[in-house]
C-alpha cells in the first residue's frame, strides 16, 4: 500500500511540474522561495540534463542543477521570456505585478538558464533588465549577455548593438567579470 502511495505521489508531482511551465507567473512566490533554496545548495548541488524549448527547436544540454530545481526539466524558453517580460513591465509602471520586488534569484536563475539556450529572441528582454533597479539583476543580466556572446558570433552581433549601461559595467568589473573591448558602454551615465 505504501508503495502504491509513493507512486502516486511521484506521478503527481510529475504531473505538477510539466504543468507547472503553462502558469509559471502565478508561481512567482513558490519559484522565487524555491530559487532560493536552490541556489543555497538546500535542494543539492552538481549538474544535470534538461531540455530547453526554444524558438530553434529542443536542446538538450548538460546544466545547473538550480534551474531542474525550479522549472523542471523540461524548460520552455518562452515562458521564462514572459518572466522577465513581467519584471521588465514592473520596473517601467508604477503598476505591481507577480515579478514586482524581490525576486532576483528566481530572475538569475532564469537568465543563468537563457544563456544555455543560446536562442537569438532572448537578447531584448535580457537588455531591458540591464537597466532593473536591483543591480543583483543588472549583474545577472550583463554576465548573461556576455556570454551569450561567446555562443556563436550570430549573437554576438546582436549584443553588440546593446549600449550598456555605465554603472551595470563597473558593477560587474568590481565583480571581476571581464568586459571585452566591444563592449559600448552608453552615454550619459
Amino acid at each position: 500500500m505504501k508503495k502504491v502511495i509513493l507512486a502516486i505521489g511521484i506521478v503527481l508531482t510529475l504531473s505538477i511540474w510539466s504543468f507547472a511551465q503553462e502558469n509559471l507567473l502565478e508561481k512567482v512566490p513558490e519559484l522565487q522561495k524555491l530559487a532560493g533554496l536552490a541556489s543555497g545548495g538546500a535542494l543539492g548541488c552538481g549538474s544535470g540534463e534538461v531540455t530547453l524549448v526554444t524558438s530553434n527547436g529542443e536542446i538538450k544540454g548538460e546544466i545547473f542543477l538550480d534551474p531542474i530545481h525550479v522549472f523542471g526539466k523540461k524548460i520552455v524558453v518562452s515562458d521564462l521570456i514572459k518572466l522577465l517580460e513581467a519584471r521588465v513591465e514592473s520596473n517601467k509602471t508604477t503598476v505591481k505585478n507577480q515579478m514586482s520586488g524581490k525576486v532576483s534569484t528566481l530572475v538569475s536563475i532564469a537568465l543563468y538558464t537563457l544563456t544555455i539556450s543560446k536562442d537569438s529572441k532572448v537578447i531584448p528582454v535580457i537588455a531591458e533588465l540591464l537597466e532593473d533597479k536591483d543591480k543583483v539583476i543588472c549583474n545577472s543580466a550583463i554576465v548573461a549577455l556576455l556570454r551569450l556572446a561567446t555562443m556563436n558570433e550570430e549573437l554576438k552581433n546582436e549584443i553588440e548593438k546593446i549600449s550598456f549601461p555605465k554603472e551595470v559595467v563597473q558593477n560587474a568589473k568590481e565583480r571581476s567579470q571581464e568586459i571585452p573591448n566591444w563592449v559600448k558602454i552608453k552615454e550619459g551615465n
